[in-house]
């Protein structure tokens, strides 16, 4: 009978590296004009609480990247202590993605790629 050890080996933890890479990769050619390259997009700022929220975002895309790969080198001590800050990074996600969509609906904002309905609901459902 084979044991876990054996089944996942070095070759199917690099497999988890490529595919966190490949999903930072097409982030960032989704919102290169409008968030990573804007200033070379647009003649405007962008409002800080929309800093504030690429940055947090992006370092969660960020720390999956690191943490795959601290597990693909059989880093797990490392990857451990990490993901502390990692649980503290999501907590943040949400209170920074709760606030954008409050400021938004308060603002009368739209979001192009969000249905009226979520954005309605969303305030309501998270407290």
């Amino acid at each position: 009978m084979a044991t876990r050890a054996q089944v996942v080996g070095p070759r199917s933890r690099l497999f988890y590296v490529f595919a966190a890479v490949v999903i930072a990769a097409i982030i960032f050619a989704g919102f290169a004009r409008t968030f990573y390259l804007h200033s070379y997009f647009a003649k405007s700022h962008l409002a800080p609480v929309l800093l504030v929220h690429g940055f947090v975002f992006t370092s969660w895309i960020v720390l999956w990247i690191v943490q795959t790969s601290l597990v693909a080198a059989d880093r797990t001590d490392i990857h451990r202590r990490l993901g502390v800050f990692g649980g503290v990074l999501a907590a943040l996600m949400i209170v920074v993605g709760k606030t954008d969509v409050q400021i938004a609906v308060s603002t009368n904002k739209n979001f192009p790629s969000a249905s009226c309905a979520s954005i309605r609901c969303y305030p309501a459902s998270s407290g």
